[in-house]
Order: structure tokens, then sequence, then C-alpha cells
């Protein structure tokens, strides 16, 4: 990030917005407003909670952080990619939406493992993994990730778009 930024994108700058969507630290997003108020430009981050999918289609969930200036500026480009507006949400100053994402994802990691073990618990037992997940959609044991990966995981295609390094 601080070659992109340091490498010439801050060099005719002022006047700018930048909306960083990058997988950061929400040090990294603070040290990115810095840079650009320095400059005369402001930043945003507007991290997504989605994935391939929904970047397609234009439901991406977006949480945003920084200056809320910066935020209502490009408030209307925001609302078209994440449903009309449905899934934004302003997190408050630069950083605070990298944590929240963070949060998001140690959360949603633990609900990825915690059904894959269900699952693969399941076949060893010989249960009926589609009845299974009936009873787990039923239950406490329903999450979103049974919704959004459940059927995957039971046909032994579940794809992950992101490293284990984000993860950690």
């Amino acid at each position: 990030m601080k070659k992109i930024f340091l490498g010439g994108l801050l060099k005719h700058c002022r006047g700018r917005l930048f909306i960083n969507c990058a997988t950061v630290s929400p040090a990294t997003h603070v040290w990115v407003e810095q840079k650009c108020e320095k400059k005369g430009a402001q930043s945003l981050e507007a991290c997504m909670a989605s994935s391939i999918n929904q970047a397609r289609a234009g439901t991406l969930y977006l949480m945003c952080g920084g200056k809320r200036e910066a935020f209502d500026r490009v408030q209307p480009l925001l609302v078209k990619l994440s449903d009309e507006g449905k899934l934004l949400r302003y997190i408050g100053g630069a950083g605070q939406a990298a944590s929240v994402k963070a949060l998001v994802n140690m959360v949603m990691n633990i609900n990825t493992a915690g059904l894959a073990e269900g699952l693969g618990l399941g076949a060893a037992l010989g249960l009926d993994l589609k009845v299974l997940m009936e009873v787990f959609s039923q239950t406490g044991a329903n999450s979103r990730v049974l919704v959004t990966d459940g059927e995957d995981m039971v046909n032994r295609d579940h794809a992950c778009f992101f490293s284990a390094s984000h993860a950690a």
C-alpha cells in the first residue's frame, strides 16, 4: 500500500478522493488518510464483508471508515455497489471499518471451521448431510455460513477467496 501511494499516486491528487477496498490493517488506513490529507486529497476505507459473487451483483456489504465528509461525498456511488445502500454502513474514523472487518472475518472463520467439522463428523457417522444441514438451519447451529457455504462443503467443492494470511 505504501509503495502504491508513495510511488506516484499522490503526485497530482489535490481534490481527489481515494476509495480503498484493500484488506489491510487499521493502521494502514490511518496512514493512507494522513498522507492523502497532506497532499490535499481525501481517502475512505470501504471494507467489504462480501465476496466475488456479491461484487458482480452489486450487493457488496460495505463498511466505511474515514472522515464523514469523504463518506458523504461518494455515498451515491457506494449506494449503487451495496444493494441501493441496504448493505452500506458508515462505521467511524479511519481504521475503524478495518477493525470491524477483522472481527467479522474472525467470527465467520470460526463458523466456517465449525460447520466443516460438523458436516465432516456427520459424514463419518453415515448421516444424511442434507437432513443434517436442514436440522442445523432450524436450530442454534444455524449461521450465514451454512447458507453461503454449506452445500459446497457437502459437495466437497468449497472455494476460498482469501488467503490464510488474511485470515490470520
